[in-house]
């Protein structure tokens, strides 16, 4: 073919690249259309004709009619399901008859037997299935006699199996779970499983048939743990607006992931500390004081630097930890690095080049790693590095492969070659796969002495690689690969034996779970098992004697009922039985009511696996499996994706676990991430802290320090490090048997305590442990109780405990004190708290105290601030009261602390620890109470005044974007460069802003400091050389795109550098680059000719050959606006660079 004609054609290779047309499938487009045609005919299918009412039995025979089938499940979780929580809600139980039939039969359960848990403190009340039917009107009578009463908080149904006739008659099964204070000051927690028939005609549902098969009522006037995360003012330094940014980004489902959690000691104290990050946004240490709080160390890491995944880990054996950060910090001629980050005498430093890598730095700012391990792998007693690839810039494509996707990124494994210098190594070893990884667990799966490797992969199997002894590692079969799809890795010893098991979070949602009936009808056995793998939900493995893997989750009743991000393992009531909190949601919608988008992905997921049914063998599974999506549906779709779920805590039993609901006092209905077990305050017990999409939280646990006894066991090396690879055996008299194993991860995003924390009941009368350090040298001992230290080679080490005094534990938010009067030392007369005016700030402090004059001159600062908006009063409660007058503050009133507030602000208690700073809204409610000295900013996150940051400025431009409002968006580009000058993503969208307006001069500015910036980026060299074409700077623009073709010599790489070159007239030049992305893509002649023919265009000549579509406007650079016309590979990209 003519070279000339090659370049005539680029301009359609563009259009090619960007038509939809090109992108739709027809099994994708025969799943996808909606129309308001077939919609009515859906609707015309479910309100046939009824037929007679059968018996109360599964059928056989249903409808083949996935739509139908949802429809129909949507209008049971309305009409049948909800009618039971509506009627609950109002208590009028006669409109609910009305969905019943004339020949309605119902049957209810029996009366409860009560079982007591934790001492009296939890009510189990189990109902068995009755077998006496009874009419319509006899069974809603009944009905209201066993369904509690007060005040009912939330109650959810939920359609878990259905079927649909051709005709309209339902069969199907439910769960509906309300929570509320069912007695005064009791909270209830009631599950009812049922089983209903019923007919659709007319436009309505009869209800023919409805059986309870289960009830189930948990109910406690304490829960076991209490939100007090207000109390102790850790809100993870989310202001309100910046809250509102990520819950906007949450209903877009333009972020799934946040950042993570680490219980770790910083200071050396003894207490535990907490690492909260977020996201290419912040690292922050939250440092316990000891006496009820917090402080907040930040800026340890650039944001920039931040990666979804961090390892706070001592590597080099000085006593002081490094941060290791899954970010890719820089990818340059071929080689990309990780951050490691050394502890200086005033902050973290950059240790260049010790964690680097091969790569081929195709974007490297979207090369996403999601986990860190840390284990020695080759048993040279140093720990190595394994950074779980999850995508890169080419992981996701129109063909992407939904179900059994390799195309996400390597998994890199650093060999620890000591000094902190590393070695990249995963090929070598024999770790080839390019999954989806969200986690790496490295531990001795089949106790044969060395480490192997068990990867949890999303969009595809599980993977599990055999250690071969010498560190090396070949991939191998077991039960653990038969599924995948799942979330968070945890070692743990649940079952009878007191092996250590492994606890892998899934996925059970009531779409997938009723979808099952069709995917059994629709696909042969291999897919039909696979597809119930997928919606089985958590599972737990043990091995056994005969070293197969298997799997106890349905005989522990752990599987789940939600999208489980992992697992956090603690033993709450220190019974010795562990218990599991789960953090759940994939993604909540601001609208609770909004739809859900589990829908679309079940049906997705069932079109992959048909395909994949097709095949014969496994080896004849096409590479890419045409699952786009929903176009008329999906991509109109506004709600949450497997949103508003509980959060599960689950008590451990001797015969399995009991789930305790929102009586727990943890299932809050976020996008929970990751779960993390501390003792904050010391007393014995673990504390959790949980992190979600929209926020972190921390939990207090409520058990009495008498309740039961513990032992903490902290095992060391003889340099006193903590002793990684270690395992405790604890046996309490010579009955049951825990097994603890000392390592850092715990779930995806979780970094777990070294100290290992065994609960012992009460009254035990002997308990032996065994240590087996990582060499296999073993120590036993007896006697052992509380908090102790095991160091290789010497005597057990008992350690004091650092309880938080009583006077500074946390007390309930959000409610109303009683108001207190008194009179200031001005004798002006004062009210706190006010139950209608302005916020106040109560800071009460001890005269005798030196901080007393720095802590006055700030809340002086603050007050003139608000300018009358905010009350302030100072309250000395020390015991020197002489010099207040003289040298108090002069805007705002001083008092005496008197003994009836300082009751009400701190409770029952001889002892009160100052300075402490109380915060309530207009309305009389307590918002934060801090037991420390606060600053200026402290008070505003309270007061929730905090002036947004560059980042949250770079946030609402991209919002503002996305609605089009591009004047907002220079705004906000504009000031977040004031506030961060150096920000290359900042300038990288202000040029692009600049090239959607045609302002070529301004785009090439801003793109050429963005450049300096962030130099040998790919993305921003070839925004870069195509703002300079457009300016009609071409020499310097074909400087730049050869720099993007040294970079990544790809096709598109190639074609943009042709177009410079026939723009400056250089044929040959263009040709020959036309000729080099033909080699990249031995389907361009196909598509180039194919666009021709469509566009009945002939070839230009040499004179005529550079065609209209060259000379094209830039895209939007924020997803709307007008059609972009760049070429493809052509047009200026983002590198992901956060301030």
């Amino acid at each position: 073919m003519n070279r000339l004609l090659l370049v005539g054609l680029i301009a359609s290779l563009s259009a090619c690249n960007q038509d939809p047309d090109t992108l739709k499938t027809d099994g994708a487009a025969g799943h996808s259309q909606t129309s308001a045609s077939s919609k009515a005919s859906v609707n015309k299918d479910i309100t046939a004709a009824p037929l007679p009412t059968p018996s109360l039995q599964e059928p056989v025979e249903f409808s083949s009619d996935i739509r139908k089938s949802e429809s129909a499940a949507h209008a049971a979780e309305f009409r049948i399901l909800g009618s039971v929580c509506r009627a609950q809600t109002t208590r009028d139980f006669k409109a609910l008859t009305a969905h019943l039939s004339t020949d309605f039969k119902g049957w209810l359960v029996d009366r409860p037997v009560d079982g007591k848990i934790m001492a009296g403190r939890y009510t189990i009340r189990q109902y068995g299935q009755s077998q006496k039917g009874l009419d319509r009107r006899s069974f809603f009578k009944t009905l209201k006699s066993y369904l509690p009463g007060g005040r009912i908080g939330t109650c959810r149904p939920k359609t878990v199996s259905l079927k649909i006739s051709d005709d309209g008659l339902i069969w199907g099964r439910g769960q509906i779970q309300m929570t509320g204070e069912f007695m005064a000051s009791v909270h209830s927690a009631v599950t009812i499983e049922v089983t209903f028939q019923a007919r659709i005609g007319d436009g309505d549902v009869a209800i023919t048939r409805l059986r309870i098969d289960h009830m189930s009522r948990v109910d406690t006037a304490d829960p076991l743990f209490r939100d007090v995360t207000d109390q102790l003012g850790v809100q993870n330094g989310q202001a309100k607006r910046t809250r509102g940014v990520i819950q906007s980004k949450v209903d877009q489902r333009a972020i799934n992931q946040i950042g993570g959690l680490a219980a770790i000691d910083f200071d050396g104290n003894g207490r535990d500390d907490l690492m909260v990050w977020s996201w290419h946004r912040s690292l922050k240490i939250l440092v316990n004081d000891g006496i009820g709080g917090f402080h907040r160390l930040e800026r340890i890491l650039p944001p920039d630097a931040v990666g979804l995944a961090q390892l706070y880990i001592d590597l080099d054996d000085d006593g002081r930890a490094e941060i290791v950060s899954s970010n890719v910090d820089s990818c340059r001629h071929g080689r990309a690095e990780f951050g490691l980050y050394t502890r200086g005498n005033q902050r973290y430093e950059a240790k260049p080049l010790a964690l680097s890598f091969k790569s081929p730095c195709q974007l490297p700012s979207r090369m996403l790693y999601s986990h860190i391990e840390a284990a020695d792998l080759n048993g040279d007693g140093k720990l190595d590095l394994i950074f779980s690839g999850y995508s890169n810039g080419n992981s996701r494509s129109n063909r992407f492969n939904l179900y059994d996707s390799d195309a996400g990124e390597t998994t890199r494994i650093f060999i620890n070659q000591g000094a902190l210098k590393f070695d990249e190594q995963a090929l070598e070893r024999g770790v080839k796969e390019s999954r989806f990884t969200r986690m790496t667990l490295a531990h001795d799966l089949d106790s044969d002495g060395d480490v192997d490797l068990y990867q949890s992969n999303d969009f595809g199997r599980n993977t599990l690689f055999d250690n071969d002894g010498t560190g090396h590692f070949k991939a191998i079969q077991s039960s653990l690969t038969t599924f995948g799809h799942t979330g968070g890795l945890s070692l743990v010893s649940l079952g009878a034996t007191g092996r250590t098991g492994l606890f892998a979070g899934g996925n059970r949602d009531s779409v997938g779970r009723r979808l099952t009936v069709h995917a059994n009808a629709r696909l042969n056995k291999i897919a039909a098992r696979d597809w119930q793998r997928l919606a089985l939900g958590n599972r737990y493995f043990e091995l056994n004697s005969k070293g197969q893997f298997i799997d106890l989750g349905d005989t522990l009743k752990l599987r789940g009922s939600g999208w489980t991000a992992g697992a956090a393992v603690i033993d709450a009531n220190l019974d010795g039985y562990p218990d599991l909190m789960l953090p759940t949601g994939n993604l909540s919608h601001s609208d609770p009511n909004a739809p859900d988008y589990a829908t679309y992905y079940w049906r997705t997921m069932l079109t992959a696996l048909e395909q994949y049914s097709k095949t014969t063998t496994e080896a004849e599974m096409p590479m890419g499996i045409e699952t786009t999506q929903d176009d008329a549906e999906a991509g109109k779709f506004v709600g949450s994706f497997g949103g508003h779920q509980s959060d599960e805590f689950l008590l451990g039993q001797n015969d399995g676990f009991i789930s305790l609901g929102q009586t727990s006092g943890l299932a809050s209905t976020t996008d929970g991430r990751a779960a993390v077990a501390l003792d904050f305050d010391g007393d014995g017990d673990e504390d959790l802290a949980v992190l979600s999409l929209q926020g972190l939280k921390l939990f207090e646990n409520t058990l009495s320090p008498k309740a039961n006894e513990w032992l903490l066991i902290t095992v060391k090396t003889a340099k006193q490090r903590i002793a990684y690879g270690s395992k405790v055996h604890v046996t309490i008299d010579e009955g049951r048997t825990r097994t603890q194993h000392v390592r850092l991860t715990n779930g995806v995003m979780g970094q777990r305590k070294p100290g290992l924390l065994f609960g012992l009941g009460r009254d035990s009368k002997k308990v032996s442990v065994k240590v087996v350090w990582p060499s296999g040298k073993t120590a036993q001992f007896s006697g052992l109780s509380g908090r102790v230290d095991i160091v290789d080679g010497q005597a057990p080490k008992v350690i004091p405990q650092t309880i938080w005094p009583v006077g500074t534990r946390p007390r309930a938010i959000e409610r109303v004190i009683r108001p207190t009067k008194f009179k200031s030392t001005r004798g002006t007369s004062h009210t706190v708290p006010t139950t209608g005016g302005r916020p106040q700030v109560i800071h009460i402090f001890s005269a005798s105290s030196s901080r007393q004059t720095a802590e006055l001159r700030l809340l002086e600062t603050l007050n003139s601030e608000f300018k009358g908006r905010i009350e302030v009063i100072g309250i000395n409660g020390g015991t020197q009261k002489a010099g207040l007058t003289a040298n108090g503050p002069s805007s705002f009133p001083v008092a005496e602390l008197d003994k009836t507030l300082a009751m009400r602000l701190f409770g029952k208690t001889k002892r009160i620890t100052l300075p402490a700073t109380f915060v309530f809204d207009g309305r009389g409610r307590l918002k934060r109470a801090f037991r420390r000295p606060v600053s200026a900013r402290d008070i505003k996150m309270a007061l929730d005044t905090g002036r947004p940051t560059a980042q949250d400025h770079l946030d609402m431009a991209m919002i503002a974007g996305a609605q089009s409002k591009f004047g907002r968006v220079r705004q906000h580009l504009g000031e977040a460069l004031r506030m961060n000058s150096n920000s290359a993503l900042a300038w990288s969208r202000l040029g692009q802003l600049d090239a959607q307006e045609k302002n070529w001069p301004g785009a090439v500015s801003a793109f050429r400091k963005a450049d300096s910036l962030v130099p040998g980026a790919k993305a921003m060299a070839s925004a870069l050389g195509h703002a300079l074409l457009m300016n009609e700077e071409t020499d310097e623009a074909i400087e730049y795109l050869k720099q993007v073709v040294d970079l990544d010599a790809t096709a598109d790489a190639h074609l943009g550098l042709a177009r410079a070159y026939s723009t400056k007239g250089e044929i040959e030049k263009a040709a020959e680059q036309v000729e080099f992305a033909r080699e990249k893509n031995p389907e361009l002649l196909k598509r180039l000719t194919d666009k021709m023919k469509e566009q009945k265009k002939a070839a230009a000549s040499e004179q005529d050959s550079i065609p209209d579509a060259l000379k094209a406007t830039p895209t939007n650079a924020f997803g709307k606006g007008q059609p972009s016309q760049w070429p493809a590979g052509l047009k200026p990209t983002t590198p992901k660079v956060k301030d």
